[in-house]
Parts: structure tokens; sequence; C-alpha cells
């Protein structure tokens, strides 16, 4: 983050070049390459601030006070799932509203991570340019990558319908066997779309021999995050009755030769 200078405007150039080679490469290289840019991004966040702050100084900047309340606003897909909109630039925040005055501040992706984080699962991560590169960086990546286990929980009341995607995210399975083929302790991966509680996710059942399950989902997500069409990642070990029936009668997408 160093070298960031709040005076000027808002371009993240490195980032969108990152995944644009991500999405036509989908190398192990360009994945790389694309968390460095995303840890180096500075991202323009809607925000409503009470109360207002004084009037910005000559450099565009505003003191806020103690008393300051800064609410970050959400967008939400059709399915009811929120996120935090994060944008490259002014032109891309344009696409989202055209209100005079549109309060921002400037965040990083550790300022998304806590936010994330820190809430009870009611944001499913942040999406990057909604109206432009449509970028989604769930939950669950910002947790493997702070080192944390996002455990999917289902309780008996809760319905769960699992089944074959319409459209098949052809790109992000590619994305993932490619990362599978140099992590020798996986053996199978199932891909399925789950709708729970009216929201819709890709469930990634994950079949190992040893290893680091928090390393081995974090690496998976890193070379998904590029190819999510918009939805959330949920991984989970193949261990259990919810994991096993979740693929009886399917074909792994991965299988170790």
């Amino acid at each position: 983050m160093e070298g960031f200078d709040a005076s000027k405007p808002v371009t993240n150039p490195e980032l969108k070049a990152a995944v644009a080679a991500l999405r036509e490469q989908g190398s192990g290289e360009a994945e790389q390459k694309f968390i460095a840019a995303l840890e180096q991004a500075h991202f323009l966040a809607p925000v409503a601030i009470e109360p207002a702050p004084a009037a910005a100084g000559a450099d565009g900047q505003a003191t806020l006070t103690e008393d300051t309340r800064v609410s970050f606003q959400l967008i939400s897909r059709q399915d009811g799932a929120v996120f935090f909109p994060a944008f490259c630039d002014w032109e891309e925040l344009g696409k989202w509203t055209q209100t005079p005055g549109q309060q921002t501040i400037i965040a990083t992706l550790e300022d998304y991570t806590a936010m994330i984080l820190g809430q009870d699962g009611e944001a499913g991560g942040f999406v990057i340019d909604p109206f432009g590169l449509n970028l989604v960086v769930p939950r669950e990546f910002l947790a493997a990558r702070k080192g944390q286990m996002m455990e999917q929980t289902v309780s008996k009341d809760t319905e769960v319908m699992l089944g074959e995607p319409r459209e098949y995210p052809t790109e992000m399975v590619e994305a993932v066997k490619a990362h599978l083929n140099g992590v020798a302790q996986v053996k199978n991966a199932w891909l399925r779309l789950m709708l729970k509680e009216g929201q819709q996710s890709y469930l990634m059942i994950v079949e190992c021999e040893g290893g680091d399950l928090r390393a081995i989902f974090n690496g998976i997500g890193q070379a998904a995050v590029a190819h999510l069409n918009g939805l959330s990642l949920d991984l989970t070990p193949m261990e259990g009755d919810f994991a096993h029936g979740a693929v009886k009668d399917v074909e792994p997408f991965f299988t170790r030769a």
C-alpha cells in the first residue's frame, strides 16, 4: 500500500490488466499476479457519512470527527445475496449511481476483509466494478486468505437443493483443474449448484488424502475467483452424510490420474 497518493484520482490499471490476463490464461502465474494486484489496489467504496463532514480541502479530502458514523452501502443480486461494491475508478462508480455528491472513501482489500469477516454472514463478499469487470471476491476466499475455515452448517430445518449448473462454469472448472494437477493430496473434486435459503452458490466437494485442508481450499479459491460469474463458491471436504449425499451418482470434474 506504500506510495499511495490520496490526492490523485483512484485508478487501478494494474488490477484490470491482471483480471483480463487471469480470465484469458487461467494459469498459476496469472493467479499470483492477480492476487498481488488485488493486494495493492485501492477502491472507491460508496458510503453514507453522518454527520456530513465539513467541506473538503484543496486536496479533495475531508476530515472526519470522532462522532462520525460511516455506513458502507451494499448491492444485492436477484437471488437476494448482498455484496459490498468496490469501484476501480470514478467512471465505474458512475455506472452505479449518478447521484451528485455521492460520498465515498478509499478502501483496500484489507478493509473489505475486516468488514466482511467481522459480520455475521450478511455480505457474501465484495464485487469489483459490478457493471464492468463484475468480479466477485467471495467471503470464503477472504477467510481462507486469513487462515480461517468457513464451516458450512445446515440445520435440519434448512432446505438445501443441489443440482447441475444450468450454465456450466467451464472456465472456472478448467482453472481449478489446472491448479489441482499440482496438488497431489487432492484425489477427486465434484461441482454442484446449491440453493440454500433462496441463495445460489457453487458447491465444490473435495476428496483429499492428507495435506493442509486450509491451504488446499485457499489455493482452489484463488484459482476460481476470477471465473465465478457473480456467484459464491462454497468448499467442503468429502466427509459426512451431506458431502457423500451431494455427490451420489455424480461424476467428479477432477480425478487424480
